[in-house]
């Protein structure tokens, strides 16, 4: 089984360090930074299906399209891992129906 930790990075907590020069060493990050080649770039995927930020659509549908890409990603990339790490600010960006819509969404999926 594959854990998927969700990086929700709150604003001056140190996430860019985090993304920048932490995770980036680490096998089995598909988040954000320079650091990041944009293949493994999954973490702003995540974000534009789910209502995070200013969005107020999510599609659950798409995220579970998402999460096949991610576990073929991970078989052929980190074989030997048991989760993968995803990190993005926008996660906790409030959209015009609730302040934090991504842990329902998260929740749900």
């Amino acid at each position: 089984m594959t854990d998927i930790i969700f990086h929700i990075g709150f604003p001056k907590c140190a996430s860019s360090t985090l993304q920048n020069i932490v995770f980036p060493q680490t096998k089995g990050y598909l988040g954000a930074g320079t650091k990041v080649p944009e293949k493994f770039r999954y973490a702003k995927k995540f974000q534009d299906l789910s209502p995070s930020g200013p969005s107020i659509t999510s599609s659950l549908t798409e995220a579970k399209k998402w999460s096949k890409q991610i576990l073929q990603l991970k078989s052929e990339e980190f074989p030997n891992i048991n989760r993968l790490i995803l990190s993005s600010e926008a996660y906790i960006m409030p959209n015009m129906l609730s302040n934090k819509p991504i842990i329902p969404f998260i929740k749900k999926f």
